[in-house]
Formats: structure tokens, sequence, C-alpha cells
């Protein structure tokens, strides 16, 4: 709130930078030398949305293949597409095993290289 209430030549980063709750909602913090430093939320709403567009990508090109000429290929990216049930279960229970999501990502990333050639 001292950030807000301050005068301009008074906000950061000449003043004190508090977060209170926890860092709560916070993307960014500052750094030094007026320098921004991306917080995890952050990151984890850019790989949110790299993973979207491994999907996309995905979707995209296994639309373009004939189901019956590239079966197995077609087969194989509508697999991918699914959301395994042991990285989203539901709204309220998702993995948070890194390595389980960097798998399904090279299985996305190998797809998509595999199609677009």
């Amino acid at each position: 709130e001292a950030n807000i209430e301050n005068e301009g030549s008074q906000r950061w980063p000449n003043s004190l930078w508090e977060v209170s709750d926890g860092g709560s909602g916070v993307l960014v913090y500052p750094g030094p030398e007026y320098q921004i430093i991306p917080g995890i939320r952050l990151a984890s709403i850019r790989k949110g949305l790299e993973d979207y567009e491994y999907f996309a990508k995905l979707k995209a090109l296994a639309d373009k293949l004939d189901p019956t000429k590239d079966a197995d290929l077609f087969e194989r990216a509508k697999q991918a597409l699914m959301m395994d049930e042991d990285i989203v279960a539901s709204v309220y229970d998702w993995t948070k095993d890194r390595e389980r999501l960097e798998s399904k990502r090279r299985q996305l990333a190998a797809l998509i290289k595999e199609i677009g050639e």
C-alpha cells in the first residue's frame, strides 16, 4: 500500500517493496537496477501457454492427415491429444510431477515433428 500511496518519486524502486500476503498473485518481482524478475506464477503461465500451443499445433496437423492413408500416425496423434488421467484427473486433481509433464511435451513435440516432415 505504501508503494501506491507515495508520490511518484517514492515508488519502487525508491521505496521498500513489501509483500505481506506471501506473494499471492504476484507475477513479477523488482530486482536490482530496475530489472524485473519473473516469479514462478509467470513461469507457470508461460509453460501452460506453450502446452496449449503444442496441443493446438498437433491438432491442426492431425486434421490434415488422411485417416486411411496415415492410419497409424493419425491414431497416435489422436491418442496424444487426449489428456492423460495421470496428468489431469479433474479440475482439482493434477500431477505435480515435472518429469511426467515433460514426457507429455516430448510426446507432442515428436508427433508435431513427424507429421510436419
